[in-house]
Parts: C-alpha cells; sequence; structure tokens
C-alpha cells in the first residue's frame, strides 16, 4: 500500500528498455515507434500522454507530441533495480558506515536515473529524424523556398532583358 514502494516495484518489473534501431523501414515507423512510446508513456509525470498518431496526424499535433517527450518527466524509481543497491545498508556496523553505503547506493540510483533520461532522449531524437510527416513538411518548406528564389531569379532577368530591350529600340530610334 505505499505508493513508493510500488512505484520502486513497477519500475523495474517487466518492463522492456530497448530502443528501435533506426534502420526500421519507412512505412513500419508507426507500428515500431508508437508502441515504444507508449510504453514508455506509463511512467509520465504528466497525465494524459499524447499519442505518436498516424499519417493523416495534423503538424500542429506532432510538435505538441514531440514537445511534449522532449521534456518528459518519468516517475520511475530504481531503488530495486538490479545493480543499483551495490551495499547492503542493514551490515552497516556503524552510522556512519550506514550513511556512506546508503550514499553510495544513491550515486548508483541516480546513474541510472541520468541514463533513463539519456534513453528517451535518444528515442526521441531518432522518432524526429524518422517521422515522415515532419519530412515531407521539411521538403514542402524547401520547395516553397526554392519556389521564391526561382521567382526572384526570374525577375530579375526579365527586368535585365526588358532593360537590354528598351536599350536596344532607344539606340535604333537613335
Amino acid at each position: 500500500t505505499d505508493d513508493t514502494k510500488r512505484k520502486a516495484y513497477d519500475s523495474h518489473n517487466d518492463f522492456d528498455d530497448a530502443l528501435p534501431t533506426g534502420k526500421e523501414a519507412p512505412e513500419d515507423f508507426y507500428k515500431v515507434y508508437g508502441p515504444c512510446f507508449k510504453a514508455n508513456g506509463r511512467f509520465a509525470v504528466k497525465k494524459p500522454v499524447p499519442e505518436l498518431g498516424d499519417d493523416e496526424t495534423p503538424l500542429e499535433a506532432v510538435d505538441a507530441f514531440y514537445k511534449y517527450w522532449s521534456k518528459f518527466e518519468s516517475w520511475r524509481d530504481f531503488t530495486l533495480a538490479k545493480g543499483a543497491q551495490e551495499h547492503d545498508v542493514d551490515s552497516a556496523d556503524t552510522r556512519e558506515q550506514k550513511r556512506w553505503m546508503m550514499k553510495e547506493n544513491m550515486k548508483g540510483v541516480k546513474n541510472m536515473k541520468k541514463k533513463e533520461i539519456q534513453r528517451v532522449a535518444r528515442l526521441v531524437d531518432m522518432a524526429l529524424a524518422k517521422d515522415p510527416r515532419l519530412r515531407r513538411a521539411a521538403q514542402a518548406a524547401k520547395d516553397v523556398k526554392e519556389a521564391a528564389k526561382n521567382a526572384k531569379k526570374a525577375a530579375l532577368e526579365k527586368a535585365k532583358n526588358d532593360k537590354a530591350a528598351a536599350e536596344a529600340a532607344e539606340a535604333a530610334a537613335a
């Protein structure tokens, strides 16, 4: 019934920390990354956790999704995880020794928490790089920029040709 102990137990019980390889086919993006984000969302402090969506999800919702995950806060606790409890605090002979052991154990817990934060950040970075919706939006922006550049170039060329024609007409009239 202790909420802290429940979270510590739930944090390491039956959870796969594996991330996608990043070499998945573009058409498998939603099938691979969607369940991965959903699984990691179980540790979210802020609820509700936005879903990855699909190919038809509006760009505003996609941006909100990545904004949420880039600032993801996890309640995951590593105090019961293997490797975090290097020292058995109950076996300490003195109070100073017990405090030292607790301090060393907390270093391991903090290190595991840091690795967890890095793992989620890596997941977000890979998804940002592979998301077909963002790729399409970037390509559309690039196309618009290229079209504006070409239009400006054509306008300058037309002005140059008009000036040359006007000079040729003036020379012919003189």
